[in-house]
């Protein structure tokens, strides 16, 4: 796994961004973004410095990036990259939420627009 901080240049606090089963070919990444912090790009900016780096490995096939189908922003994030849909599941988590996840598989290529 591994496990990374996002700040700000004045060195705030902004989130996490993580890649877990890297020792696989199919990693999966997700990030946290502080609520007071959406709608700046980081989110986007983190997520594609760590693929950058994942791809610089060259021995990733896709990542995959799982999005509770409610969360606007991460849905938006993602469609910033080149990806494959996959499933979507209901879930429930330890705490009782529930989640309907909906999986993409993030391409190495970035996309362009």
């Amino acid at each position: 796994m591994l496990e990374l901080v996002i700040l700000s240049q004045q060195n705030e606090f902004l989130g996490s961004i993580e890649a877990f089963s890297i020792k696989e070919n199919t990693p999966e990444v997700g990030l946290w973004i502080k609520k007071s912090a959406h709608g700046n790009g980081y989110g986007y900016e983190a997520l594609k410095a760590l693929i950058d780096y994942l791809n610089s490995k060259q021995k990733y096939k896709y990542y995959v990036y799982e999005v509770d189908i409610r969360n606007a922003q991460s849905l938006h994030l993602v469609n910033k990259f080149s990806f494959n849909k996959g499933d979507c599941e209901e879930i429930t988590t330890e705490s009782g939420k529930k989640l309907i996840l909906e999986s993409y598989y993030i391409l190495p290529k970035i996309k362009t627009n």
